[in-house]
């Protein structure tokens, strides 16, 4: 199993519109059988931008690209990932092959944005 996250610097400007459109994410997300492991989480950075910080679960990284892969290549998820660029400055990820759950609440420093 791996613990995929994804770390997102939301554009200037576009904070509302990318809350609106992560709700309609996790929305697809739910409907497709994706495994959240909490989040996305909200985080402010060095400079005030809002980052946001999503967790996955999967079997494996090939199986978590073959998900997503599926998920917006066609029809609500193709619509939505094309909204996305317009929404973020940056964005960063990795999988964790090595790692434990320890309890239900979010990192120091980080608000669960539900």
């Amino acid at each position: 199993m791996i613990l995929r996250s994804v770390t997102v610097t939301l554009a200037t400007g576009k904070e509302a519109d990318y809350w609106t459109w992560a709700e309609d994410i996790l929305d697809l997300w739910d409907a497709s059988g994706v495994q959240r492991a909490g989040g996305p989480y909200l985080s402010t950075g060095p400079n005030g931008e809002q980052i946001a910080t999503w967790l996955t679960v999967h079997e494996s990284e090939d199986a978590a690209r073959e998900q997503f892969r599926l998920i917006y290549s066609e029809g609500e998820g193709a619509r939505l990932i094309a909204l996305r660029p317009a929404l973020v400055s940056n964005s960063v990820s990795a999988a964790y092959t090595q790692w434990v759950q320890r309890g239900s609440t979010p990192p120091a420093g980080l608000a669960l944005r539900s």
